[in-house]
């Protein structure tokens, strides 16, 4: 069994959200896909915690606007692990994307955004050890 790289996608947008699961795990990696901020932050919370024997993610990909929990609230939360971010947003403006930067996002894209531009921010953003690259 290969030791995958795992994805953490927080996306409320169900279609786009399986979309780009299944694009990231076409890369070799695992996707953990997500509703919204707080199903991502309990998912960190879980796997850094060991509470569970799910993988912790390698790599985050966040949407900034979605319910119970926004995007920037859950860069905020990742602060606290070494954890590199993605975000994707609609409604990108340069002070959420300074903002989302500031808190430790790697890349940021406004949607509607080309799938094979994200692919290739997350196999940069990945351990490179880890990655099962085609």
């Amino acid at each position: 069994m290969t030791n995958k790289p795992c994805v953490l996608l927080a996306e409320d947008d169900a279609d786009l959200r399986e979309f780009m699961a299944s694009r990231i795990e076409a890369l070799g990696c695992k996707v953990v896909a997500v509703g919204d901020g707080v199903e991502a932050m309990k998912y960190m919370s879980d796997t850094f915690g060991a509470l569970t024997t799910d993988p912790s993610p390698d790599l985050l990909i966040t949407d900034i606007r979605m319910p119970r929990c926004e995007g920037i609230d859950v860069l905020a939360y990742t602060r606290m692990q070494p954890l590199p971010a993605i975000v994707v947003t609609a409604f990108g403006t340069p002070e959420s994307f300074a903002e989302a930067r500031e808190l430790g996002a790697v890349e940021c894209f406004s949607k509607p955004f080309d799938i094979d531009d994200l692919c290739a921010a997350v196999l940069r953003h990945l351990p490179a050890s880890d990655a099962d690259r085609p």
